[in-house]
């Protein structure tokens, strides 16, 4: 009896904390993003995008490879929905897909330019994308507007990179993306995403105030590298610059006319979210279930998407070696 009421302990937890497993995606190597669009579930690999029906996860095709051809990709950093078909960015290269995987089109993008405007997001006549500049002998991290054809117009916001030899963890960096032509970026300092239009002119703030970040348990995260890598913990540990504070925000998604914040704040494997309309008005603050990595890190991060009312992550089955579909509805 006892047996029998532990097994269904684990039963329950399972569903509780990872969530509802709703399909094993058994075509999946190595996911690193996570896109749902209306009908469509894609799945993004580093060069390879997978492609299912979203209404019975059934797998439709694959399509992209290592390469420097038409349609083949050198390391995808995103795919984002766009005018009913795909945009996808790619090192040195931004590609056009229909919503079933059929090429469009693609334009190369010179190296110089690449290396300040990777991970365009669409924006009425152009686009936004990260760059960096130097100044000073220092490397700051930009946020900027391009037009079609990929020149910088301007700059909206810029923030101190790496100043030094050291390897910094989880320094601040800026999150950004489009939606219905405005910009949305977090902010230097505090739970604030600024939303501005399609000119970088601010608009509005969506924000938390008076936010307390978590304190960076650097002692606890030195000795989950010794005992995961003893070897890379010595070579890292004289490297390694530790902030005060984590971040205020790990990342944040829109999705259903919402704008979801996820924190670093975790309890057991839950992530804290703030949730607010599209235009600013605070609607709730929760916890969601996450699975985690080592305690540390949700796994794998990048993963996971907010789709009507749901949270969707891709897991491991660490004994079928496969990946599953984990989904919770958000409370």
């Amino acid at each position: 009896m006892k047996k029998i009421f532990i097994i269904l302990c684990l039963v329950f937890l399972n569903v509780i904390v990872f969530g509802k497993v709703v399909t094993v995606l058994n075509e999946v190597n190595k996911p690193l993003k996570l896109v749902i669009n209306k009908d469509r579930l894609y799945v993004i690999e580093k060069e390879t995008i997978y492609l299912y029906s979203f209404k019975d996860y059934r797998f439709i095709k694959k399509f992209g490879r290592i390469g420097e051809g038409p349609k083949e990709f050198n390391s995808i950093t995103s795919v984002i929905p766009y005018k009913g078909k795909l945009l996808i960015n790619s090192l040195g290269k931004i590609s056009f897909y229909k919503r079933n995987g059929d090429y469009i089109n693609g334009k190369k993008i010179d190296s110089s330019i690449a290396k300040r405007g990777l991970n365009l997001y669409p924006l009425k006549n152009g686009f936004v994308g990260n760059g960096t500049i130097v100044k000073d002998k220092n490397l700051y991290e930009t946020i900027n507007i391009y037009n079609s054809d990929f020149k910088k117009i301007k700059e909206l916001n810029k923030m101190l990179g790496k100043s030094n030899s050291k390897i910094r963890m989880l320094s601040k960096s800026f999150l950004y993306q489009t939606y219905k032509n405005k910009i949305f970026i977090s902010s230097n300092s505090g739970l604030c995403i600024n939303v501005l239009n399609e000119n970088g002119k601010k608009l509005y703030k969506i924000n938390y105030p008076n936010y307390k970040n978590k304190i960076f348990d650097k002692k606890n995260i030195l000795e989950k590298l010794k005992k995961k890598n003893k070897f890379k913990y010595e070579i890292l540990k004289t490297r390694l610059e530790f902030p005060k504070y984590y971040p205020e925000i790990l990342n944040f998604f829109i999705a259903d006319e919402k704008l979801y914040i996820a924190t670093w704040k975790w309890k057991k494997n839950k992530i804290e979210f703030f949730i607010f309309t599209i235009k600013g008005k605070f609607l709730k603050h929760t916890y969601l279930p996450l699975f985690f990595e080592d305690g540390i890190f949700p796994h794998p991060y990048p993963a996971l998407t907010i789709n009507n009312n749901h949270l969707y992550q891709l897991v491991e089955n660490r004994d079928t070696e496969r990946w599953e579909l984990h989904k919770n509805l958000i409370k």
